[in-house]
């Protein structure tokens, strides 16, 4: 029996050991891919490219950069557009402006709020033509929403708002735009309390 398990042993060393003899190297060519297999790139850059290597050039044994190597240039700040980042005073509605939207968007909650056999043609003569056509669906309110306050921008741009008109039972939240120089309601949102 202790002669079997010797050959056992022996025969498990030994093919591990070949296994890992032939483990392809770093020295070994590379493996031709299968006939229909597709090919890559490889995936690291080559070692010691300055540009390419994260860890940088190569290095001499007091840490410094080894004799005629490169250490990579720093890459430039990031520079934006003038007037393409962030918000900008010319992305605000001017005062003028923020009335007229304000106006336009309180006209509109009269009207969306109010029961009328025309209620459809009323809405649509102060929306764009696509909002229009939605509404033009759209079941006039059963019960009065009356206006009670002064609208509010919530958010505005040179020729787009979103103004909140508070009624006695929500808040309608409109969606303003200019168009022609005028300003017509693109959106509609209900907030009921």
């Amino acid at each position: 029996m202790a002669r079997y398990r010797f050959w056992i042993i022996l025969a498990v060393v030994a093919g591990a050991a070949l296994f890992l003899l032939n483990r392809p190297g770093d020295d070994d060519p590379p493996a031709e891919p299968a006939a229909g297999a597709p090919t890559t790139q490889p995936a690291s850059p080559p070692a010691g490219d300055p540009v390419a290597d994260p860890a940088g050039p190569p290095t001499g044994p007091t840490g410094e950069p080894a004799p005629g190597a490169t250490t990579p240039a720093s890459p430039a700040p990031a520079v934006e557009p003038e007037g393409h980042s962030g918000v900008t005073e010319e992305e605000t509605l001017d005062p003028a402006a923020a009335a007229d939207a304000i106006a336009a968007a309180e006209r509109f909650a009269e009207v969306w709020g109010t029961p009328h056999p025309q209620w459809h043609d009323q809405v649509t003569a102060l929306t764009t033509p696509h909002l229009g056509d939605q509404l033009a669906i759209a079941y006039p309110p059963a019960a009065e929403h009356r206006v009670t306050g002064d609208g509010e921008i919530h958010i505005g741009a040179p020729e787009w708002a979103r103004v909140g008109v508070p009624t006695d039972d929500g808040m309608v939240v409109l969606d303003v735009v200019l168009v022609d120089g005028e300003w017509l309601v693109s959106g509609v949102d209900w907030r009921p309390e």
